[in-house]
């Protein structure tokens, strides 16, 4: 997936507006009721307003999903920040605080007209913002047409 590779817009308060430019490569492969998968995510270029920054940030990620039942899915995961560097903040990689990595479980029901999903993460970006260990979690909820 590449994203971002042309920038412009048809709106004139967004000229000169730059976001980063995205590259992803993804890998999966199902072993029975598992699902492993690996990608890499390159984020490059320069993105602001008038004053602009550049980003080169590379992250490795990792997962697991394994299906227990008909309807219920236990999925893990690790990104390890490979780079993370801005021109706002330098080398950002060496400020994340220890373990270093981000890590995920979650759990899933498929039904048949929804989707839910929970996780629970460990968050690089946000523990180097904060500057200690930093735990998220997302719930989602699609319904299908």
């Amino acid at each position: 997936m590449f994203k971002n590779m042309v920038g412009f817009s048809f709106k004139d308060q967004y000229n000169g507006f730059t976001v980063p430019k995205y590259a992803t490569l993804a890998l999966a492969h199902r072993i029975g009721p598992t699902m492993l998968t690996l990608d890499s995510e390159y984020i490059f270029g320069q993105f602001g307003g008038y004053e602009k920054q550049s980003a080169d940030i590379w992250f490795l990620r990792g997962g697991i999903e394994h299906r227990f039942k008909r309807h219920i899915l236990l999925r893990t995961g690790l990104i390890y920040p490979v780079i993370a560097k801005s021109s706002a903040n330098d080398d950002l990689k060496k400020e994340i605080p220890d373990p270093g990595i981000g890590a995920s479980l979650g759990v899933g029901l498929v039904l048949k007209r929804f989707d839910i999903d929970l996780s629970l993460y460990g968050d690089p970006a946000r523990s180097y913002i904060e500057q200690s260990t930093y735990l998220g979690a997302t719930a989602t909820l699609i319904y299908k047409f």
